[in-house]
Protein backbone atom coordinates (compact mmCIF):
# COMPACT_ATOMS: atom_id res chain seq x y z
CA UNK A 1 0.00 0.00 0.00
CA UNK A 2 2.95 2.57 0.17
CA UNK A 3 2.01 3.61 -3.23
CA UNK A 4 -1.71 4.32 -2.11
CA UNK A 5 -3.20 7.65 -1.03
CA UNK A 6 -6.47 6.48 0.87
CA UNK A 7 -9.68 8.79 0.58
CA UNK A 8 -12.82 8.48 2.03
CA UNK A 9 -16.31 10.68 0.95
CA UNK A 10 -20.03 10.45 1.66
CA UNK A 11 -22.13 11.26 -1.58
CA UNK A 12 -25.74 11.67 -1.87
CA UNK A 13 -27.40 10.14 -4.89
CA UNK A 14 -31.00 11.88 -5.93
CA UNK A 15 -32.92 10.72 -8.76
CA UNK A 16 -35.48 12.10 -10.56
CA UNK A 17 -37.20 10.76 -13.92
CA UNK A 18 -34.44 8.90 -14.79
CA UNK A 19 -31.46 11.97 -14.05
CA UNK A 20 -29.27 11.94 -11.18
CA UNK A 21 -28.35 15.25 -9.55
CA UNK A 22 -24.81 15.74 -10.36
CA UNK A 23 -21.51 18.34 -9.61
CA UNK A 24 -18.53 18.67 -12.17
CA UNK A 25 -15.67 17.67 -10.02
CA UNK A 26 -12.74 20.24 -10.81
CA UNK A 27 -9.69 18.91 -9.89
CA UNK A 28 -7.89 15.59 -10.41
CA UNK A 29 -8.21 12.89 -10.72
CA UNK A 30 -11.90 13.69 -10.97
CA UNK A 31 -11.63 16.98 -13.22
CA UNK A 32 -14.59 17.50 -15.44
CA UNK A 33 -16.15 14.30 -14.34
CA UNK A 34 -19.67 14.28 -13.36
CA UNK A 35 -19.74 13.44 -9.52
CA UNK A 36 -22.65 12.89 -6.99
CA UNK A 37 -22.77 15.67 -4.40
CA UNK A 38 -20.55 14.96 -1.39
CA UNK A 39 -16.95 15.04 -0.74
CA UNK A 40 -14.03 14.10 1.65
CA UNK A 41 -15.24 13.37 5.19
CA UNK A 42 -13.42 16.30 7.42
CA UNK A 43 -12.00 15.39 11.22
CA UNK A 44 -14.66 15.55 14.19
CA UNK A 45 -17.63 15.13 11.53
CA UNK A 46 -20.00 12.22 11.17
CA UNK A 47 -21.89 11.00 7.70
CA UNK A 48 -24.65 12.60 7.64
CA UNK A 49 -22.88 16.13 8.68
CA UNK A 50 -20.56 15.58 5.86
CA UNK A 51 -23.26 14.85 3.49
CA UNK A 52 -25.34 17.88 4.79
CA UNK A 53 -22.69 20.57 4.71
CA UNK A 54 -21.61 19.25 1.10
CA UNK A 55 -25.44 19.62 -0.38
CA UNK A 56 -25.73 22.75 1.19
CA UNK A 57 -22.72 24.21 -0.90
CA UNK A 58 -25.24 23.49 -3.36
CA UNK A 59 -28.40 25.48 -2.07
CA UNK A 60 -29.97 22.25 -1.06
CA UNK A 61 -31.05 20.60 1.94
CA UNK A 62 -30.64 16.75 1.45
CA UNK A 63 -33.70 14.41 3.31
CA UNK A 64 -31.34 10.90 3.71
CA UNK A 65 -33.69 8.23 2.95
CA UNK A 66 -31.38 5.10 2.81
CA UNK A 67 -27.76 3.83 3.00
CA UNK A 68 -27.21 2.47 -0.17
CA UNK A 69 -23.50 1.24 1.15
CA UNK A 70 -19.69 1.50 1.31
CA UNK A 71 -17.72 0.77 -2.18
CA UNK A 72 -14.18 1.71 -2.50
CA UNK A 73 -12.56 2.35 -6.48
CA UNK A 74 -8.76 2.17 -7.62
CA UNK A 75 -8.18 5.27 -9.93
CA UNK A 76 -4.71 6.56 -10.88
CA UNK A 77 -3.28 9.32 -8.97
CA UNK A 78 -0.17 11.20 -10.15
CA UNK A 79 -0.17 12.93 -6.99
CA UNK A 80 2.23 12.73 -3.66
CA UNK A 81 4.25 10.25 -5.06
CA UNK A 82 1.38 7.69 -4.80
CA UNK A 83 0.15 5.87 -7.76
CA UNK A 84 -3.13 4.27 -6.71
CA UNK A 85 -6.08 6.63 -4.93
CA UNK A 86 -8.21 4.40 -3.02
CA UNK A 87 -11.71 6.21 -3.38
CA UNK A 88 -13.52 5.22 -0.40
CA UNK A 89 -17.46 6.22 -0.67
CA UNK A 90 -20.20 5.93 1.37
CA UNK A 91 -23.40 6.42 -0.26
CA UNK A 92 -27.27 7.75 1.11
CA UNK A 93 -30.39 8.06 -1.12
CA UNK A 94 -31.71 11.40 -0.45
CA UNK A 95 -34.47 14.03 -1.73
CA UNK A 96 -33.16 17.15 -1.95
CA UNK A 97 -35.08 20.21 -0.99
CA UNK A 98 -34.04 23.53 -2.88
CA UNK A 99 -36.63 25.49 -1.55
CA UNK A 100 -36.37 24.78 2.06
CA UNK A 101 -34.65 27.11 4.54
CA UNK A 102 -31.38 25.96 4.92
CA UNK A 103 -30.65 24.23 8.26
CA UNK A 104 -26.54 24.59 9.17
CA UNK A 105 -24.92 21.49 10.67
CA UNK A 106 -24.35 22.54 14.57
CA UNK A 107 -20.10 22.21 13.61
CA UNK A 108 -20.78 25.55 11.25
CA UNK A 109 -20.38 28.83 12.52
CA UNK A 110 -21.89 30.68 9.20
CA UNK A 111 -23.48 29.25 5.55
CA UNK A 112 -20.78 27.51 3.04
CA UNK A 113 -18.89 30.44 1.00
CA UNK A 114 -18.37 28.26 -1.60
CA UNK A 115 -21.38 27.28 -3.86
CA UNK A 116 -21.21 24.87 -6.39
CA UNK A 117 -23.08 24.49 -9.69
CA UNK A 118 -25.41 21.57 -10.16
CA UNK A 119 -27.51 19.79 -12.71
CA UNK A 120 -29.88 17.01 -13.58
CA UNK A 121 -27.90 14.52 -16.15
CA UNK A 122 -29.66 11.70 -17.60
CA UNK A 123 -28.68 8.61 -15.98
CA UNK A 124 -27.76 6.71 -19.79
CA UNK A 125 -25.74 9.64 -20.75
CA UNK A 126 -23.14 8.90 -18.11
CA UNK A 127 -20.41 7.19 -18.81
CA UNK A 128 -16.70 5.64 -17.78
CA UNK A 129 -15.51 8.59 -19.62
CA UNK A 130 -16.96 11.71 -18.16
CA UNK A 131 -18.60 10.19 -14.39
CA UNK A 132 -16.69 9.08 -11.39
CA UNK A 133 -17.06 5.32 -10.27
CA UNK A 134 -19.13 6.43 -7.62
CA UNK A 135 -21.59 7.87 -9.79
CA UNK A 136 -21.37 4.66 -11.80
CA UNK A 137 -22.15 2.57 -9.32
CA UNK A 138 -24.94 4.56 -7.84
CA UNK A 139 -26.60 3.97 -11.54
CA UNK A 140 -25.86 0.19 -11.13
CA UNK A 141 -27.76 0.69 -7.60
CA UNK A 142 -30.33 2.55 -9.06
CA UNK A 143 -30.86 -0.06 -11.82
CA UNK A 144 -30.53 -3.81 -9.91
CA UNK A 145 -33.88 -1.60 -7.45
CA UNK A 146 -36.18 -1.10 -10.33
CA UNK A 147 -35.40 -5.06 -11.42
Amino acid sequence: MGNWHRSFGVYGVAEDNGKLLMIQRETEPYQQKWDLPGGKLLDDETLMDCLKRNVAEIGGKPDITANLGVYDFLVGYPFLDKRILQHITALFYMHVDFDAEKAVPLIFQTEPDTKRNFQWVPMHLLTEKNATPAALKAIEILAKEKR
